[in-house]
């Protein structure tokens, strides 16, 4: 499992998400501050291979520590 994210051309983000036979990208035109609030739901409709509660998890924790380094949050 890995999740990589990066800051697009123009604006926004491009987030990847990695399983080990998927691999979905997806773009945050404006990313949020938080994402605390997101649930498996909004998740699985960016990303479709997020599968479990613990990859949420990972994605936020993920999320948040890549933002920080692209001084987006």
């Amino acid at each position: 499992m890995k999740y990589d994210m990066w800051k697009a051309k123009d604006r926004g983000l491009i987030a990847r998400f990695e399983t080990a036979d998927r691999l979905n990208f997806t773009w945050f035109s404006n990313p949020p501050k938080d994402i605390d609030h997101v649930d498996i739901t909004y998740l699985q409709g960016r990303l479709p291979n997020v599968e479990t509660e613990f990859q949420v998890r990972y994605i936020k924790m993920k999320f948040k520590k890549i933002a920080k380094e692209l001084g987006v949050s």
